[in-house]
């Protein structure tokens, strides 16, 4: 169980990164579906759903997929189901349920740093970049292997080139972590 004091929602990613660094307790706030998972008392939780970071969009060479998307909608988006034969859809789709899937972000997911992310040992056999407020953009094998620091995972950068690429999971049952 967790206590939150305050709830903000910053209007601009500097802002909201001013609020995160004030106090040691507080954090930002993804689809909170993994905050249950520990005791702790957070000072103020950051809100970033007035950012406008809930999108996937096609450039040129590269899908950007702001951090406030869930997973629920890249599984269903018409872009990522063409990409890589399917690679992202197929990963999230075994993910515990609909409904979990329907909050789960992907900005907070990938900042996280799960060992048992299916998403991102997809992300892996791509060509991914996170782009995050302080730290700047950077490969996401780079990112992985940085120690924490408080920071806000702003975009993920796909590169859209020839590779090929495929999913497969094992899980002791459908709605357990992946091994």
């Amino acid at each position: 169980m967790f206590t939150i004091a305050n709830v903000v929602q910053p209007e601009t990613v500097e802002d909201a990164y001013k609020i995160l660094i004030e106090e040691r307790n507080n954090i930002i706030l993804g689809g909170c579906a993994f905050l249950r998972l520990s005791f702790r008392r957070i000072n103020t939780a950051v809100d970033l759903s007035k950012l406008d970071l809930d999108y996937i969009t096609e450039h040129g060479d590269y899908i950007e997929i702001g951090a406030t998307t869930t997973f629920r909608e890249m599984e269903k988006s018409p872009l990522l189901n063409q990409l890589y034969d399917g690679i992202l859809p197929k990963a999230l789709s075994n993910i515990i349920g609909v409904q979990f899937r329907n909050i789960v972000m992907i900005g907070a997911s990938v900042y996280s740093k799960y060992g048992f992310s299916d998403l991102l040992t997809a992300l892996l056999a791509l060509d991914t970049e996170v782009e995050l407020y302080k730290s700047g953009r950077m490969s996401l094998e780079k990112f992985l292997d940085n120690s924490y620091q408080k920071d806000i995972l702003t975009k993920i950068f796909i590169k859209k080139n020839n590779r090929k690429a495929a999913f497969h999971n094992l899980r002791n049952s459908a709605s357990d972590y992946p091994i």
